[in-house]
């Protein structure tokens, strides 16, 4: 059953996930799970992520959209919107995480060692991706991902959480030698779609 829900369009996804089939919603999960988490990965400053793991705000993303949908707070009409529409809500979210790290009470700058002395929200503004580009790196990660194995997109999903090699084939029940291996194919990949 699940495998003819994969097939289905976004819109209708959403469409029948408003109607209570919890199944719709697991496909969609799965289809747009990576894609946000390397959306919040992207666009969360590297030393905002030592305070807020990107995958915590995709969760968070999710729950909201899911209790959002069941309010009746969401609609969407083609094919597209519900992309946009989960990229609104995980920037949104990404936003405000940053700017609360950034407020007095949580300032990560009372964190950095005294001798750097720039501003950190210009530091972190200068590092930033553009949307455009934050997007089209995702729509690249997906396209790679879609070239993957299923072991290729733990291994690959693993890595992008930070894990080193030696914890991803503890977790995988594989070889570290494997997994090089396979964190080059998947480098060639990569390299072969970003060049």
């Amino acid at each position: 059953m699940a495998t003819d829900f994969e097939k289905w369009p976004s819109e209708e996804l959403f469409d029948r996930f408003q109607k209570g089939q919890d199944e719709a919603a697991e496909v969609l999960f799965t289809r747009y799970m990576l894609r946000l988490t390397a959306l919040a990965r992207v666009k969360l400053a590297v030393r905002l992520q030592q305070q807020t793991d990107p995958e915590d705000i995709s969760m968070s993303v999710w729950k909201s959209f899911f209790a959002g949908t069941q309010a009746g707070r969401f609609s969407i009409s083609r094919s597209g919107d519900l992309w946009k529409l989960l990229v609104g809500i995980t920037l949104r979210k990404v936003y405000r995480e940053s700017r609360r790290q950034l407020s007095d009470k949580r300032n990560v700058n009372q964190e950095r060692t005294l001798d750097v002395a720039d501003n950190i929200q210009e530091s972190l503004s200068s590092q930033e991706p553009s949307a455009e580009e934050s997007l089209a790196l995702i729509d690249t990660m997906e396209i790679v991902c879609n070239q993957l194995t299923p072991i290729q997109q733990k291994i690959f999903e693993q890595r992008l959480q930070g894990l080193q090699i030696a914890a991803i084939a503890d977790n995988l029940q594989k070889s570290e030698r494997t997994i090089r291996r396979q964190l080059e194919t998947i480098k060639r990949l990569l390299t072969h779609y970003l060049d």
